[in-house]
This record gives C-alpha cells, structure tokens and sequence, in this order.
C-alpha cells in the first residue's frame, strides 16, 4: 500500500517514488492492453467490417450495401431484422422497466430490517445454496473409492489414489 502522507519521509500528498510508479504502471499493463485488445480492436473491427461486402476469392468492396440492406428489411414486413428489432426492444423494456425495479425491491429487502427480512435472505439465497449442496454432494460421489472415477482408473489399469 503506498503510504500518502508519510512524516519520516516527508512526502506530501500525492507524491509517489519512481519504484512506485513504475509498480502501479506495471500493474496497469495487463488490463489496459486487454481493453485495447478485446474492446477498441474489436470496435474499430465491427466498424471495418460494416463497409465491407465480401465478394469471389476472398476479396472485398468497400461500399454502403450492408447499411441499405439493413433499413431495406427494416422497413419489409416478411423480413426478419424488423422482427428482431422488434425483441430487442422487448427485451429492453422488460429489463428496464420489470427486472430493474424488481431487482432494486429485492435488494431493499435483503438490507432493510423490514418484518421477515431474515426469511427474505433465506428465500433468495436458497437456490443458490441448495445448488452448491448438489454439486458437492456429486463430486464426492464421482471420487468415492465405488465412483465412475474409480471404475474408469481400474479399466485402465491404473491404482486410484484415495481422494476422500
């Protein structure tokens, strides 16, 4: 933790050493180049490739054919982009305006003292806890010394090491 207001060393605040810089910036390295990777490559590819109309032999024109035909069945009826526009925005109003609010509901009730608010986090952890049971209760069974892990080691040959 880089220690701001340090009365041995007399920094003031907002100082940092050069170590510390070349540390917070080494740290910094990784994500900032997976953001211009996977987040401004990948944008500027989406961008490219909306100009561009493949044709024979793996070569392509640059034209505005892509966006034409894009508001051409916009507007069709028998065509499927108006029909997916279409369920985007369904999906945008029940997200919007069902899901949101009813997340911010549940979430006042699981931080409020409001009357049964323990039976409120039981209700909505359960699932999530009931799951996690299933899936421990699976795995020891696929490792007991009688599971499908050791029939598998003793069709092969091999000794089955004791796992629980």
């Amino acid at each position: 933790m880089i220690k701001i207001n340090d009365k041995k060393n007399k920094k003031r605040w907002g100082t940092v050493s050069q170590k510390e810089l070349v540390f917070i910036w080494l740290m910094l390295l990784f994500p900032l180049a997976q953001f211009a990777v996977f987040y401004i490559g990948t944008n500027i590819g989406s961008w490219v490739m909306a100009f561009q109309v493949p044709r024979a032999g793996g070569k392509f024109e640059w034209s505005l054919l892509n966006f034409k035909v894009f508001l051409s069945d916009l507007t069709d009826p028998q065509a499927e982009t108006s029909n997916m526009v279409w369920n985007t925005f369904k999906v945008f109003l029940v997200s919007d305006f069902i899901s949101l609010p009813l997340a911010v509901l549940f979430s006042y009730f699981l931080y409020s003292k409001i009357p049964a608010h323990s039976f409120f986090r039981i209700v909505f952890f359960l699932p999530s806890i009931i799951s996690m049971v299933a899936m421990t209760l699976i795995f020891r069974y696929f490792i007991a010394f009688d599971g499908p892990v050791n029939i598998v080691f003793n069709i092969f040959g091999n000794q089955y090491p004791l796992l629980l």
